[in-house]
């Protein structure tokens, strides 16, 4: 490769250069994105809605993942490997961890960080750990830029390449920059799915994780305001409001009416983020079609 890159992806394109088809390249990263994410659905579908799941993906993430092409399939492999920590299958889990590295160097990193996360969870002070651990990320953002060197040189153990879009894009930034579409949409369906599990108080423990995650999530996004490729690390985090929107069938309900009546309010703030973001101004451009 004429630049550094993973091998994974790397392989993809080699792939298609065999069969001289650009498309099937296209066609393998997608899959690579989309099957994960399904597979995680299938294994919690006594507890999820693989459908409303599925719906979630293509309104919030798709697009993004066309452009954004191998972080997408390290952060579904990544979703997966969560899975399988969660299940205490670690011969499962680190192979898919593995692999997410070879498509994404940064996973290295999000793995130690999702396994720590699992392991916290069952700690006696597991909240505790984690509103601490969330005041850290606030105090970072406040602190960027008298930490650089130290920040620098932790991305620097994944990957040059992290550390030097660090110390390029860090104070590049501005309060422009925070994609207020992406961060007002996500924010409510967060606030939906919380707000209908807080009836059932065993179904909101269930699922703080996911709702932990979504949180880091837009935190990063208002980094944008002092780190311009944030965003790139919050779609890391976000990947599990797939999971946290599908999570609201945990909750007992029982009547059909009631079933289609919840999925349309919580899928609806992803496609309205779909319909403006996506299709009205064309974020991403990676549409053909947009609505004028």
């Amino acid at each position: 490769m004429p630049k550094d890159t993973e091998i994974g992806f790397a392989y993809i394109l080699y792939l298609g250069n065999i069969f001289d088809s650009l498309g099937l390249s296209f066609f393998l990263i997608e899959l690579f994105i989309i099957i994960p994410i399904y597979i995680f659905l299938i294994k919690n579908r006594s507890r999820m809605s693989v459908t409303l799941g599925m719906a979630t993906f293509y309104f919030l993430s798709y697009n993004f993942s066309l452009s954004f092409m191998l972080g997408g399939i390290a952060m579904s492999l990544l979703l997966l490997a969560y899975y399988y920590l969660k299940q205490k299958k670690y011969k499962v889990a680190i192979p898919i961890m593995l692999l997410a590295i070879l498509f994404h160097n940064s996973a290295i990193l999000l793995s130690v960080l999702y396994f720590v996360i699992t392991k916290l969870q069952k700690f006696k002070y597991g909240n505790i750990v984690k509103i601490v651990s969330l005041s850290i990320i606030v105090v970072l953002f406040l602190f960027t830029d008298k930490i650089l060197s130290l920040l620098v040189s932790i991305a620097g153990f994944a990957s040059a390449r992290y550390a030097f879009y660090l110390s390029t894009y860090i104070g590049a930034g501005s309060i422009s920059d925070i994609p207020i579409t992406d961060l007002i949409c996500k924010l409510v369906l967060i606030a939906i799915i919380y707000s209908w599990q807080h009836k059932y108080k065993k179904y909101t423990f269930e699922n703080l994780p996911f709702l932990y995650f979504a949180l880091i999530g837009r935190l990063f996004v208002l980094f944008n305001a002092i780190f311009y490729e944030s965003m790139r690390i919050a779609f890391f985090f976000d990947m599990f409001l797939i999971p946290y929107a599908a999570s609201i069938y945990s909750c007992p309900i029982k009547r059909k009416f009631d079933r289609c009546v919840v999925s349309t309010i919580v899928i609806l703030p992803s496609f309205l983020y779909w319909l403006y973001f996506i299709m009205y101004k064309g974020g991403y451009a990676t549409n053909v079609f947009k609505f004028r």
